[in-house]
């Protein structure tokens, strides 16, 4: 019997009563007005989020959400879920069945609040307003997540590894790295990712679009990581320090890779000259010098490279940044090379070595 099957056939008595709770949450105000003659007030509230329902029964199911306890495990990934209702839903992705279209733009959707909630992108209206900050949104369990940013509360706890969240899409997603599930599959490539985020940005890496602008030298990167990576440039942070000589990088790969260079192990041997590397990766660019190969190309002017540092290097010509700066006359340089050869103007010719870039490695 098939997931979806499965769960089908015990569903009946319960569906109803919580459908009805998660529609009339996510009801607008004119809607919920006329609907005041049919209904109670909610009169029972949950504690931790705010959340509030009409029955008690349905409040004492909404509670678990927060302890942890999934009851319900998918059979196909074996994600757990609070409520029965809630597997249904997720097993939909399973099957890829979406029934439910919207009657605007003919986009369908597998569960009918993920069409709910469409269709508020083509309604402008925002009544739910927040008071800190004056943000406003279409939905008020939109207004309710966006309250814990304020109130730094993280109600939904993964009950593998106790982490708590402020959104129930972020425990899923979280969810995927004990599962080792991927979901979502690039089109292009056939590349899985288990967040649908994490895909997006991946197929910026075959169209070239890059939306994330640096506003300080305006260049242009693919993801988000990359930007926030590239930001540590400006600020000169290094907070990663090497245990050994207490030298310190930007970045945690550049520090994995600096510890290489404290072991006397080389691995990684070249079969044309027999010359050995710490690191494979060390090795395939000096591959480059016997076959000449120049893979990293600059998308302005055509330029290529061997290295993608000294592609990245070349990049600043045409971004006109500058972030070695002397650190006694304050001249910037685009190259950590130019930046020490002007050193000696200032130590009469010696190697000044406790210089040091406003910016990191």
């Amino acid at each position: 019997m098939s997931c979806i099957a499965s769960v089908q056939k015990d569903m009946s008595t319960s569906t109803a009563e919580q459908s009805f709770e998660s529609d009339t949450n996510s009801m607008s105000p004119s809607h919920k007005d006329d609907f005041k003659s049919h209904s109670s007030k909610k009169k029972y509230i949950c504690e931790m989020c705010s959340k509030s329902y009409t029955r008690k029964s349905t409040l004492n199911k909404h509670i678990v959400s927060h302890n942890g306890v999934m009851p319900y495990q998918c059979g196909t990934c074996y994600m757990p879920f609070v409520q029965k209702r809630l597997l249904y839903r997720h097993a939909l992705i399973h099957s890829g069945e979406k029934p439910h279209v919207c009657d605007l733009c003919s986009k369908s959707f597998s569960r009918k609040d993920s069409l709910r909630n469409h269709m508020f992108t083509h309604n402008n209206e925002k009544p739910h307003k927040c008071d800190t900050c004056c943000e406003t949104f279409a939905r008020r369990d939109s207004l309710i997540l966006h309250m814990y940013v304020h109130t730094g509360m993280k109600p939904h706890v993964c009950s593998v590894c106790g982490k708590s969240f402020a959104r129930g899409s972020e425990l899923k997603n979280h969810f995927y790295v004990h599962t080792c599930e991927k979901p979502h599959k690039c089109d292009i490539c056939a590349k899985s990712f288990a967040r649908r985020a994490d895909l997006k940005e991946h197929v910026y890496t075959h169209t070239g679009e890059k939306p994330h602008k640096c506003n300080i030298c305006f260049r242009s990167f693919a993801q988000k990581g990359q930007l926030n990576k590239h930001m540590l440039i400006h600020t000169g942070e290094k907070p990663h320090i090497c245990d050994t000589c207490n030298r310190m990088f930007a970045h945690k790969a550049s520090l994995n890779n600096h510890m290489l260079t404290h072991s006397d192990v080389k691995l990684y041997k070249c079969d044309v000259c027999s010359k050995s590397f710490t690191r494979n990766d060390t090795l395939i660019l000096h591959m480059h010098t016997h076959t000449g190969m120049k893979p990293h190309e600059c998308g302005i002017c055509g330029k290529s490279f061997s290295q993608k540092s000294n592609l990245n290097q070349h990049m600043r010509i045409h971004t006109c940044e500058k972030p070695y700066k002397c650190v006694i006359c304050d001249k910037s340089f685009v190259q950590k090379g130019n930046l020490n050869a002007h050193m000696l103007i200032h130590t009469n010719g010696k190697s000044h070595k406790d210089s040091q870039t406003s910016h990191g490695d």
